[in-house]
């Protein structure tokens, strides 16, 4: 495995490490990496008074002036503490500067801790009995049962083989289900209603048609009967009596 190592200047290299060593190499948070903002140069608070500023950047100035002090100069820091002292006392820079300070603070990471060789132990030790749990509900689904346990209000799988008799019992109860059961889905019960609906329509018109024809042959027979009627009287005219 290999990790990253963070050397002096330029990018970082790669090195061989095991996993319980990876990430060590970055002794110091993030935070401290980064370049110290203006208050820090001075060593004053961000909420300071313009006074208070003045006064930090007088007694530093005299501490690390190249021409102040032998001992304690030193050119680079006095150019940080300059450049700070030249952005904070002018109110129109400063407030600039916290905006941009701010924004700097709400972009930065909840976590800026990196990770150590114990921390990476952990967290892969997680890891491996999280797949090994995974493993183990998959060779239970298939080489045996997982029965709930009701525990404190919490349904906790544990497994268990099962025996012939509930290999018997659940297949019983399965092939049951699968003859007897109905559908749980709306559509199911939509296709049953407008089936029915159809078939209680084609039925009320047979009913109705059987009675039309019913009434008509009713009527033919009515109008057959009179018709004999008048041709029997035709034919034996009956005459009145005397």
């Amino acid at each position: 495995m290999l990790r990253t190592i963070q050397t002096g200047a330029g990018q970082p290299v790669r090195c061989l490490a095991t996993f319980g060593s990876r990430f060590t190499y970055q002794s110091q948070p993030m935070s401290q990496l980064r370049a110290e903002n203006h208050y820090q140069v001075l060593n004053v608070p961000v909420g300071s008074s313009d006074r208070e500023i003045k006064r930090a950047f007088i007694e530093l100035s005299k501490k690390y002036h190249p021409d102040a002090n032998s001992q304690t100069r030193d050119s680079e820091v006095f150019m940080k503490i300059c450049e700070a002292y030249q952005t904070l006392h002018r109110v129109n820079s400063r407030q600039i500067y916290d905006s941009r300070l701010r924004m700097q603070n709400q972009n930065k990471s909840p976590q800026e801790s990196t990770f150590t060789g114990r921390r990476v132990y952990t967290v892969w030790s997680q890891y491996q009995s999280a797949v090994r749990s995974k493993q183990m509900g998959r060779g239970s689904r298939r080489f045996g049962g997982v029965k709930p346990t009701i525990f404190k209000g919490k349904i906790v799988s544990k497994w268990l083989p099962m025996t012939l008799v509930d290999l018997k019992r659940e297949g019983l109860r399965r092939s049951w289900h699968d003859k007897y059961s109905f559908p749980n889905s709306p559509i199911f019960y939509l296709y049953v209603a407008g089936f029915c609906l159809v078939g209680g329509l084609v039925l009320l018109d047979v009913i109705s048609r059987f009675q039309e024809q019913s009434f008509v042959e009713k009527d033919i027979k009515i109008l057959l009967s009179e018709k004999d009627l008048e041709a029997s009287t035709i034919t034996h005219p009956i005459h009145p009596s005397a």
